[in-house]
């Protein structure tokens, strides 16, 4: 059985372009693990990103995670372990919040997809 919010009749639109929706309003995204500082440095500059996509008719909003292997955050921010698993857990927060923000601006009560993003750790 498909879970509900996945049970549409319309395709699922996903956010998109979080690094260049980031860059565009001034944030710097450069270095390879620029997602990791910025939920580090910049949380809310997160949360109010996410919120613009679902805004802008996102369905789906992906954590801010893609960079963010515990290994990664600890070498890059010079943190433990337990503080880098803290911060991939606000990752989905931030997400969260950002979605619930954008959809009572919107006057659509709840809702929303937060899909986690995975990769490489910052590894090339």
């Amino acid at each position: 059985q498909v879970p509900k919010p996945l049970a549409r009749e319309r395709p699922l639109v996903l956010d998109g372009g979080l690094g260049t929706w980031l860059e565009f309003l001034g944030r710097d995204v450069s270095g390879q693990l620029w997602a990791a500082r910025l939920l580090h440095e910049a949380p809310d500059a997160l949360r109010s990103a996410h919120a613009d996509f679902v805004a802008a008719g996102a369905d789906v909003v992906m954590t801010a995670t893609s960079q963010c292997s515990r290994e990664a955050l600890v070498a890059l921010l010079d943190i433990d372990e337990e503080a880098a698993a803290r911060l991939v857990a606000r990752s989905v927060t931030l997400a969260r919040d950002g979605t619930r923000a954008a959809l009572r601006r919107l006057s659509q009560g709840s809702g929303g997809i937060c899909g986690g993003g995975g990769g490489g750790g910052g590894r090339l």
